[in-house]
């Protein structure tokens, strides 16, 4: 018998938080993105833990068995502008290297500052089958980051293959934003000022097409968030 194929899937691999002293992998953004999933329905959630490169590295391979429809990374990490939980160019090789088999679209950094590089990030997009990376340029704030992530992926995780030019990019990614508020403190930056979430989630895009460079359309998508608020 045939594997059911479902449309898409989302491959969540996490670093243990310890959010508090009591925290001994307490906390997790997995039963978020299940119940995100079991919402959207047709949604296969995929989890695993990491705890540096190598472990991210098997994880991932592991994790990567079935080439569903539409398949997006989520990573779920203390971070840096280097670090998610394990070295960012390591992590970003990693699903590189896997995107083309297994149909990975997109990867979304749930970490405090690993968004900031957006040259590197559009380094990793160039030439290759991902079509977005996005992440923040500041801290975030755990819960909050959380449900902001949630919608990005509920919107990503049902895209078509046409669904990629930067115009249609920039409503999709406006349309699961608009529930937040741009100006709302999402964390502090690095020199300790505070951060508003327009100016922390960095979105980075690659559009089909010869020709085409990845491009950071942010400014983009809040300019349009903005017209979707009364």
């Amino acid at each position: 018998m045939a594997i059911q194929q479902t449309k898409g899937a989302i491959l969540v691999l996490e670093s243990p938080w310890g959010l508090d002293k009591r925290d001994a992998n307490r906390s997790s953004v997995r039963p978020f993105i299940e119940g995100m999933a079991k919402y959207s329905g047709d949604v296969e959630v995929c989890h695993t833990v990491f705890y540096d490169e190598y472990s991210f590295e098997d994880g991932l391979k592991k994790l990567c068995r079935t080439p569903f429809r539409n398949t997006l990374v989520y990573v779920a990490a203390h971070g840096s502008e280097t670090r998610a939980g394990a070295d960012l160019t390591a992590i970003s090789s990693a699903v590189r290297k896997r995107a083309k088999e297994f149909n990975i679209s997109g990867m979304l950094l749930g970490s405090c500052f690993a968004g900031s590089i957006t040259k590197a990030h559009q380094f990793t997009l160039q030439g290759s089958p991902l079509r977005w990376i996005i992440g923040y340029a500041s801290e975030c704030d755990w819960l909050t980051g959380t449900m902001i992530d949630c919608a990005l992926l509920h919107e990503a995780v049902r895209f078509q293959k046409n669904s990629y030019g930067q115009a249609n990019l920039v409503k999709r990614f406006s349309q699961a934003l608009a529930p937040f508020s741009a100006d709302a403190y999402i964390g502090d930056d690095s020199e300790g000022e505070p951060t508003a979430l327009r100016d922390s989630l960095q979105i980075v895009v690659q559009t089909p097409g010869s020709g085409n460079l990845p491009a950071v359309i942010s400014d983009e998508v809040f300019a349009a968030h903005a017209r979707l608020q009364i």
